[in-house]
C-alpha cells in the first residue's frame, strides 16, 4: 500500500509540474533532436548527448499522440510525460536497490523520501537528459550489488 501510495504522490506531483515549468532552453534541443530523428532518420543531437532519451522524447509527436512544431514556444508536453515515467522508474530502482541493502524499512524510507525530493521531481517534469541517465546508472550499480552478491557462471 505505500508504494502505491508513494508513486500516486510522485506522479501527481509530477503532472502538475509538466504544466507548471516554463520552456528550458535544454529541452528546446532534445526535444527537436528527438522529433527530427524520427522525421528523417538523421541524428544530430550533439557530440555528448545519449540518443536513446533523444529519440524516446520524439516517439509521442511520431506516434501522433501529440503535434509539436519545430519552431514554436509551445511546452512539450508529451517528452516532459515520457521523462515523468523515467523518474518513476528511477524512484522503483532506488527502492529496489534499498531492499536489497537495508530490508523493507530501508526500502519504504528510501522510496518515500525519493518521490519527495524536490530535485527529483523537478528534473522529472522537465524533458532533458538528467533523469533517464540517472536511471540507468542506479540501474547498473544495483545490477552490479546483486550480482555480485550471487555470483554465477555463464
Amino acid at each position: 500500500m505505500l508504494i502505491g501510495l508513494c508513486f500516486a504522490i510522485f506522479v501527481g506531483q509530477g503532472l502538475y509540474l509538466v504544466n507548471w515549468h516554463t520552456l528550458v532552453g535544454d529541452e528546446v534541443i532534445h526535444v527537436v533532436a528527438g522529433v527530427l530523428f524520427w522525421r528523417t532518420g538523421v541524428f544530430e543531437g550533439g557530440f555528448d548527448n545519449p540518443p536513446l532519451l533523444q529519440y524516446l522524447f520524439g516517439l509521442p509527436y511520431e506516434l501522433g499522440l501529440s503535434s509539436y512544431e519545430l519552431v514554436s514556444t509551445q511546452l512539450p508536453t508529451a517528452a516532459r510525460l515520457v521523462n515523468l515515467l523515467f523518474g518513476a522508474i528511477l524512484c522503483a530502482v532506488i527502492g529496489v536497490f534499498s531492499f536489497k541493502l537495508h530490508g523493507k524499512f530501508g526500502a519504504a524510507l528510501s522510496l518515500s523520501l525519493a518521490v519527495l525530493s524536490p530535485s527529483l521531481l523537478a528534473h522529472s517534469s522537465i524533458s532533458t537528459l538528467d533523469i533517464g541517465v540517472a536511471v540507468f546508472i542506479t540501474a547498473g550499480f544495483c545490477c552490479l550489488f546483486i550480482g555480485s552478491k550471487s555470483p554465477k557462471p555463464w
